[in-house]
């Protein structure tokens, strides 16, 4: 097995490799997708998939039909399309079929439980973030069943990376460790740097919020410095911060925004102007007007987007503002229908925190 050196370099370098083993139409189409998707040309990717999914419509042809929906849904999660993408996956994973599909990276033909696998990890990040927190867990511990009964490391390696993103957001800290853990593990073994550095980023991330923030700082510094421009430097910003690189964790926040604007990947945008508001709140004090702008900003991209716990954790930052200026009623008001609306993971600490805000408000 040749070593990962990144998802980008070998999206880019697959174009170049013999797909014999593929139908020579759909082979195209694919390496396509995965180029444009590399490149993060994320319009053009999706209009590739469309392609996929006629065609395979029209062939009557079910993997092709399950691959087409399940790259979709990985376009339109990138673009933040949560509820788009939730309906991609969960038409793939609907069309049973044994049939083998394309090739991986590596030239190993992927088998439906491949995808299936990939599609139940990226559709728990999708779930929790529109705010069905307990099919979340559900979809993340079935995505990591499906990844180890698959014996591929690489699947196995993208489906630990998610369930991290789905434990670090719900505030699940034990099972957080263990999954970042078994992930640094399995990329040493298999030689995937790209996932070692993703778990870098996490323990740094750990650390940084256990009080050793010098120590986490320095270690997603070198993960982000080897990988620059494959890791999203959220993770870096909030190592800054904890760290009290204030001044570096805000500009890197606006280089994301820079990026989501030029990409139209929207994944995060909603939290990069939730934590600015925060971050200038809490260390710029005299910049609160702008800071208010920045939860209003990230309220307008969450409910555009659906996106309920993002709206949530908006929602209470903007709060504890209105709070603190005197407007409470203004703040109960705003905090105490989104609150409302969920109905699953009441147990999980950001919504047993705004419990305790909206009583506090009372």
């Amino acid at each position: 097995m040749k070593a990962c050196q990144g998802e980008q370099e070998l999206a880019l370098q697959s174009l170049a490799q013999p797909r014999a083993v593929r139908p020579s139409c759909f082979a195209i189409w694919w390496d396509r997708r995965i180029y444009h998707v590399a490149r993060r040309e994320y319009a053009a990717g999706l209009r590739v998939a469309e392609d996929m999914l006629r065609l395979a419509l029209e062939q009557n042809h079910a993997v092709r039909e399950a691959s087409a929906h399940h790259l979709m849904g990985r376009i339109s999660h990138r673009l933040g399309e949560f509820s788009r993408a939730v309906g991609h996956f969960k038409r793939a994973l609907s069309i049973q079929t044994s049939e083998m599909g394309p090739a991986d990276f590596f030239g190993q033909i992927l088998s439906a439980d491949h995808d299936q696998a990939v599609a139940l990890s990226h559709l728990a990040v999708d779930l929790l973030v529109l705010g069905y927190l307990d099919q979340a867990v559900a979809r993340r511990n079935q995505g990591l069943m499906l990844a180890r009964k698959t014996n591929h490391p690489y699947i196995l390696a993208i489906a630990l990376a998610l369930a991290c993103v789905v434990d670090r957001l719900r505030g699940a800290e034990t099972t957080l460790v263990e999954c970042l853990t078994e992930l640094a593990t399995l990329a040493r073994q298999q030689r995937f740097p790209l996932f070692c550095r993703v778990a870098e980023v996490g323990f740094g991330m750990i650390l940084s919020a256990s009080g050793r923030a010098a120590e986490g700082l320095a270690r997603a510094r070198h993960a982000v410095a080897e990988y620059a421009g494959r890791l999203p430097l959220l993770s870096l910003a909030i190592c800054c911060e904890g760290a009290g690189e204030v001044d570096e964790a805000l500009q890197l926040l606006d280089r994301e925004l820079e990026v989501a604007n030029a990409t139209g990947e929207r994944l995060y945008e909603a939290e990069l102007h939730r934590l600015k508001g925060e971050w200038l709140l809490a260390h710029r004090p005299a910049r609160s007007a702008e800071a208010e702008d920045c939860y209003q900003h990230a309220l307008a991209v969450a409910r555009k987007q659906q996106a309920k716990f993002w709206e949530l954790r908006a929602s209470m930052g903007l709060a504890r503002l209105w709070r603190d200026q005197g407007k409470s009623t203004e703040a109960r008001n705003l905090l105490a229908p989104i609150y409302g609306w969920f109905t699953e993971g009441l147990d999980t600490p950001v919504l047993m925190d705004a419990k305790a805000l909206l009583d506090e408000l009372a």
